[in-house]
């Protein structure tokens, strides 16, 4: 009888390490996938912010290009081609 008590409080706490186990596992799982969903978050706003500093230097090149044409054009007569300012 003292067996079967023995055996019965061992085989249920096997199971409470088993399912202690198993939540610590899902808890390291739903760390782990926070942490990439933080990473991904945190990447995308990076590429974000990189488009957004592009389309900013696109327009300032763009910009100093019309002053330097219109600049020019004061003293000589200057058109844009497709090959660049033509004076």
């Amino acid at each position: 009888m003292a067996d079967l008590h023995h055996r019965g409080e061992r085989d249920r706490l096997d199971a409470e390490r088993q399912r202690a186990d198993a939540d610590r596992v899902r808890a390291e799982a739903d760390r782990a996938r926070l942490d990439a969903e933080s990473a991904r978050a945190a990447a995308e706003a990076q590429a974000q912010q990189a488009r957004s500093v592009a389309e900013q230097s696109e327009r300032e090149k763009a910009q100093l290009r019309d002053q330097l044409r219109a600049q020019l054009d004061t003293i000589l007569e200057t058109r844009e081609t497709a090959r660049g300012l033509v004076v």
